[in-house]
């Protein structure tokens, strides 16, 4: 009965009366959403940084920056699905360069939320709240000393995240989305705790939005070019 099960498996016998391994395709072998950024990277060719969050980036830096109430205002959840859906079951490789920048805007959070573990780790959470305690130049270089213990490509992607996001800011005339606004809509996003209580969100808050505005604001000094 264990031989059957097994042979039942995916084995034939070739006309030779050989046994060969019948090739099962991996359905997640093009997965985007949901993976680590490790593997995803891994399924990025050349890239520094997994496929498609640079081809969102580059999307927002290209059509979104003036756009009013980006990241606010929603795309439409069908057509974001569809995407996410097209790109994990490989039928997609690039965005369209007509997709709609709402949707675009909400693929980069979907992306984010849907990451295993943050861009901005669990185990440096506790750190980099605590930088919220201070100011200044002595906060910034907390944040220095946090990023540099980073793994080079967890601070490639955060670099090239938190770049995108200061450009955004600075067309807030625009698109009144400044650096607060932009920590408040990504906070739950890019750094948070495990696990977390009602309690513990609300006293956390506040910090998060600040830490978030702080790398937001000073993202090209605070984040330095990296080789993944």
């Amino acid at each position: 009965a264990t031989l059957h099960r097994f042979w039942s498996r995916g084995n034939t016998r070739t006309a030779d009366g050989n046994d060969s391994a019948q090739s099962v395709p991996d359905p997640n072998a093009h997965r985007m959403f949901g993976e680590t950024l490790e593997i995803a990277a891994t399924r990025s060719q050349s890239l520094q940084i997994p496929w498609i969050l640079d081809d969102v980036l580059k999307h927002i830096e290209s059509q979104g920056l003036q756009e009013e109430g980006l990241f606010r205002i929603s795309g439409n959840v069908g057509k974001i699905n569809a995407i996410k859906n097209a790109v994990d079951n490989g039928t997609l490789r690039s965005l369209p360069p007509d997709t709609d920048i709402n949707d675009v805007a909400g693929l980069l959070k979907l992306y984010l939320r849907e990451l295993p573990e943050p861009i901005l780790p669990y185990s440096s959470y506790r750190d980099f709240l605590d930088a919220a305690l201070v100011e200044g130049e002595e906060r910034q270089e907390r944040l220095r000393q946090l990023i540099s213990g980073l793994s080079p490509l967890r601070a490639a992607v955060a670099r090239r995240v938190f770049l995108t996001l200061g450009k955004v800011a600075a067309g807030q005339g625009s698109n009144l989305m400044s650096p607060r606004n932009l920590a408040i809509v990504f906070a739950p996003n890019l750094l948070r705790a495990p696990a977390e209580s009602m309690a513990q969100m609300r006293g956390d808050y506040e910090p998060t939005v600040a830490i978030l505005r702080t790398l937001i604001e000073g993202a090209g000094d605070l984040f330095p070019y990296v080789e993944p």
